[in-house]
């Protein structure tokens, strides 16, 4: 059995789910995503990996040793402790691969209230809970990579018919796509980082989805383009006087002046600059 091909069928992700159950010490909830949610309910054929997203540290940490004590080898993780708000565990097991997630995918969206009251119950055993996403945060987590596989499973679940203005609250109750400090760093990325460039792409090449959405979601991306033009000149000039800055800046910008005039009050709030009565002042650069 092929890498592609490691889950492929709903029966396959019961089994796994019915041994992990069985491994668990404790009880444990999670929330099913991804390709691994899209097969359970045979809307795929088959996925490489199972996507879990953990509501608390505890399920994460409770689910990760059980799939270590049935032999999933650690690919790699982003928090060493795993005890950091959006640790990720990508576990081996043969030809397969669950890919564990602590209360936030990839640092960019997170499991909120809203996504927990509208997931559907799918799995219950002795120990292990299971919780299946709606298509329409399924659809909104699947929008955030620029993997065509990915892409190509938004299409189908927009085929399907999904809520449009829920999906646009989601997002509203999602922003700014992350928590403190590692938001500021999707800003300070040189490239364009933040995920809601990712969002705004796959919005603006996905047919089918209302024009207000896409127009909504462009909107955003350029309050962070914003934000992220002034980030730069301003960390490359150290200080720079308060009146005229925007005027003399607006014409080397993409954005307009009333979005670089609110980017500053927004980067202030962030504490990346310090704005006075007569200056602008660089405070701190999040990846130093």
């Amino acid at each position: 059995m092929s890498d592609e091909q490691r889950y492929s069928s709903r029966e396959d992700i019961i089994e796994t789910l019915e041994t992990i159950d069985e491994q668990l010490k404790q009880s444990v909830t999670v929330y099913l995503l991804g390709g691994g949610a899209m097969a359970l309910e045979r809307i795929k054929p088959a996925t490489k990996d199972i996507d879990l997203l953990a509501p608390t540290n505890d399920d994460y940490r409770r689910i990760r040793a059980a799939l270590l004590d049935l032999k999933f080898e650690p690919k790699e993780h982003t928090e060493p402790d795993y005890d950091s708000l959006g640790a990720t565990s990508v576990l081996k097991y043969d030809d397969g691969h669950i890919d564990l997630f602590d209360r936030q995918v990839m640092s960019k969206l997170s499991l909120s209230e809203g996504m927990q009251a509208r997931s559907e119950h799918v799995f219950e055993q002795e120990q292990l809970s299971v919780h299946r996403l709606s298509w329409v945060d399924i659809t909104l987590f699947k929008s955030m990579t620029p993997r065509d596989d990915d892409r190509n499973d938004v299409e189908a679940l927009l085929a399907r018919g999904i809520d449009f203005d829920t999906l646009a609250t989601e997002i509203d109750n999602q922003l700014p796509l992350n928590y403190g400090v590692d938001e500021y760093e999707w800003i300070a990325q040189e490239g364009k980082q933040h995920p809601i460039f990712q969002l705004e792409s796959t919005f603006a090449n996905i047919e089918g989805l209302p024009d207000d959405l896409v127009e909504k979601v462009r909107q955003l991306a350029d309050v962070v383009d914003a934000e992220r033009e002034l980030f730069y000149e301003l960390r490359r000039r150290g200080s720079v006087a308060k009146d005229g800055f925007i005027e003399a800046f607006a014409p080397d910008s993409h954005s307009t002046d009333d979005q670089l005039r609110e980017g500053l009050d927004r980067l202030d709030e962030k504490g990346l600059i310090n704005v006075t009565d007569r200056e602008l002042v660089f405070e701190t650069d999040p990846l130093q």
